[in-house]
C-alpha cells in the first residue's frame, strides 16, 4: 500500500495532492496559466483533482453507535458484515485503515480483533480504540469463545438446535 498524506502535512514534491500518496507525472511543457511548468511535477494525476481525501470519505460514511462505536454504513462484506471501501481499485477493510491512519501500520504475522471484553459487538466497527493485533490463533481463541457464549456453534455459525 502505498503511503498516506494526512491533512495539514507538507506536501512533498512529486506526490499527488489528493492525498492519496502515488507519484505525479513530469510536465513536458509550460502552461503558466494553468501553474504548469516544464519539468516539474503535476500537483495531481489525472482524475485526482477534487476527489475527496480517504479520510473524508471514511468519515462521511461513519456513525456514532450509542456504545461507543464507529459503525460503517457503506458497503460491507457478504459473509461477516465488515465493512469495505475501495482504495486505489482494490476493496479495502474499513477497520485496517482506520487503524492505520489513526495508530499505525498494523505489525507484522498479527491481525486486528474486534475486542468483545471491551464492549465492541459489531463486526462494521471501525472505531481505532475497539481494535488490538493479536495473533491468529489468539482471534480465532476469541471468536469461538464469543460465539460459545451466545450459544452458536463456532463452525456453521448458526445456533445449535436445543435438545
Amino acid at each position: 500500500m502505498t503511503e498516506r498524506i494526512l491533512p495539514g502535512e507538507p506536501m512533498p514534491r512529486g506526490l499527488c495532492w489528493c492525498g492519496c500518496g502515488r507519484k505525479t507525472n513530469i510536465t513536458k511543457e509550460t502552461n503558466a496559466p494553468r501553474g504548469l511548468f516544464a519539468g516539474v511535477p503535476n500537483r495531481y494525476l489525472p482524475g485526482h483533482y477534487g476527489r475527496p481525501s480517504l479520510r473524508t470519505r471514511l468519515f462521511r460514511q461513519l456513525i456514532i453507535d450509542p456504545s461507543g462505536c464507529l459503525l460503517w454504513t457503506g458497503v460491507t462484506d457478504r459473509k461477516l458484515g465488515y465493512g469495505r471501501i475501495k482504495v486505489d481499485n482494490r476493496m479495502q477493510p474499513v477497520h485496517r485503515l482506520m487503524y492505520e491512519l489513526f495508530v499505525g501500520p498494523i505489525p507484522d504475522g498479527l491481525e486486528l480483533d474486534h475486542v468483545r471484553d471491551w464492549g465492541c459487538y459489531h463486526y462494521n466497527c471501525a472505531s481505532p480504540a475497539h481494535l488490538e493485533p493479536v495473533t491468529t490463533r489468539e482471534n480465532a481463541l476469541r471468536r469461538e469463545r464469543t460465539l460459545r457464549e451466545q450459544g452458536r456453534d463456532h463452525r456453521s455459525r448458526t445456533r445449535r438446535k436445543a435438545a
